[in-house]
Formats: C-alpha cells, sequence, structure tokens
C-alpha cells in the first residue's frame, strides 16, 4: 500500500481528468493507500464519468495498471508518484484547462511538460495530446486498449 495524503485540484474545463499508467502486476500497486476496492467494475466511459468524482477507477491492461482520477489529485501528490513508480515507470496525463504530462521512473521525476508546451499545434486538443501522449509511452491506445477494459472502483477508506 501506498501511504499519502490527498489535495484536490479544482478544475474550470467541462472535462478534467488524470490518467496515470503504472507498469505493475497488481492494482493495489498503483492505487494510494486511502482508497480501497468497492466490487464494482464498469466501462472506460463509466471510469471517466463526473459522477467518479472523489473515487478511483482502476484497470489492469497489458503490463499496465490504469488509474483514472477525475479529481484530478494523482499528478500533485508527489509522495503518491514516488511510491508508485518506486520500482518501476508510471507515466501520468491531466486533461484539463491545465495539462500535464509526467513520467517518473524509480520514484523520481524524469520529465515533465505543462500546459501549451504540450498543444503541438491549434489542430490538436489537450485530449488528443495527452491520449497521444500516452499511447507513445505505454503503447496503450484509447480506442483499442482503454475503451474495452473493465475498471475497478475504488472509493476512500
Amino acid at each position: 500500500m501506498i501511504k499519502v495524503s490527498f489535495e484536490t485540484y479544482t478544475p474550470a474545463m467541462a472535462w478534467n481528468i488524470e490518467v496515470a499508467a503504472v507498469r505493475t502486476a497488481d492494482l493495489i500497486d498503483a492505487v494510494p493507500d486511502v482508497f480501497g476496492p468497492a466490487g464494482t467494475t464498469m466501462g472506460f466511459e463509466d471510469a471517466t464519468s463526473g459522477r467518479r468524482y472523489g473515487d478511483l477507477c482502476v484497470a489492469k491492461v497489458g503490463d499496465w495498471v490504469i488509474v483514472i482520477d477525475v479529481a484530478c489529485r494523482l499528478s500533485g501528490n508527489h509522495d503518491y508518484l514516488a511510491a508508485a513508480s518506486a520500482s518501476t515507470d508510471l507515466h501520468l496525463v491531466r486533461i484539463a484547462d491545465q495539462p500535464i504530462a509526467l513520467h517518473y521512473r524509480g520514484g523520481q521525476l524524469m520529465t515533465e511538460m505543462r500546459g501549451g508546451e504540450m498543444l503541438p499545434d491549434e489542430d490538436h486538443d489537450g485530449e488528443s495530446v495527452a491520449m497521444d501522449h500516452l499511447q507513445e509511452n505505454t503503447g496503450l491506445s484509447l480506442d483499442e486498449d482503454l475503451w474495452g477494459a473493465k475498471f475497478t472502483l475504488f472509493v476512500l477508506d
């Protein structure tokens, strides 16, 4: 279990979400210890719904555990990022008015992109850039991998 505390990012954009991909075998290794499984599963659309605010939705996809947080709390919790990536890779993207892409390895921040530096041109929106970034770094595709995954609901203990 990863011990962390959480602060909530206050979004202004219509769709705000953070997606973390942690290369690990077990869901619990990618989830902060303040959350526990609720025994409910759902598809990607429900996992990314605003109704999940306050919870996390987690799925095993290939070699990666995907953690979805519609409250955008993961990127600001450096203890979580360091612990979840302590012996592996972690890639995180935020799709919001303040987009972020982070890569942690061995508990250390390797790369960070924020805001406008993530958008290569005006033809790409934050969602497409974030999903492209995730696919380039994990091999996982929104359409082929994430959309068909079964996510487990994790709630605050």
